[in-house]
């Protein structure tokens, strides 16, 4: 299943889940330090990607997000392009909570989505 791939595949990615309380996020990062926890952490240390130290996270995914859903559908497919996707759908969770204030880490990624998208044949 997506939560099993998500674990195995996408470095940083502890464990995910399915959830029904997401409207319009693909995904969010659950079981992290509470604000002022992160804004000690900030002031203590960091990794060399920006995020707080930490080893791995837990995801919320919504199963019926459209990004959610074309992940599923990729990963057999397109598994390069589905890591693509994943990771950077953990990048976005961890911007959204506070965790990742360095984004320059993602933006080759990005580009490669990017190149990925404008070069498809319709």
């Amino acid at each position: 299943d997506l939560s099993t791939w998500l674990s195995e595949n996408v470095s940083g990615v502890e464990g995910a889940r399915a959830t029904d309380r997401l409207v319009d996020s693909p995904a969010i990062v659950v079981d992290h330090q509470g604000a002022a926890m992160r804004r000690m952490l900030k002031m203590v240390e960091r990794n060399p990607l920006g995020q707080i130290q930490s080893d791995a996270y837990t995801l919320e995914v919504n199963p019926r997000h459209e990004i959610i859903r074309g992940l599923h559908a990729i990963r057999e497919t397109d598994p390069e392009l589905a890591k693509l996707v994943g990771e950077q759908i953990l990048d976005n969770a961890l911007i959204a909570a506070g965790l990742l204030d360095d984004g320059r880490e993602m933006l080759p990624r990005l580009n490669r989505l990017l190149g990925r998208l404008s070069s498809k044949k319709e």
